[in-house]
């Protein structure tokens, strides 16, 4: 739903009602504090703040509660162990 936003600046309705109806126990977003690096799904390198700025608020608008990710990748994977105990 929110790649279809900030692709398409549009979503069809039923794709809207089906992500909204989702229960997840855990919601993850990564910041964009580690350099990028391309591959075959990545693009908008200059525009990683802009995107993770519309993920949080689209989270928040829709009350999808999320953890936020920082930092490199050991202190990311002892965060999420951490929430995971």
């Amino acid at each position: 739903m929110t790649y279809a936003k900030w692709y398409y600046d549009d979503c069809p309705s039923t794709l809207q009602q089906a992500a909204l109806a989702q229960h997840y126990d855990m919601i993850l977003l990564t910041d964009a504090d580690i350099p990028w690096v391309a591959d075959d799904l990545r693009d908008s390198p200059h525009d990683r703040t802009a995107i993770r700025d519309f993920f949080i608020d689209q989270l928040t608008r829709y009350g999808k509660d999320f953890r936020y990710i920082s930092g490199n990748r050991k202190e990311r994977v002892a965060q999420v162990v951490d929430w995971l105990k």
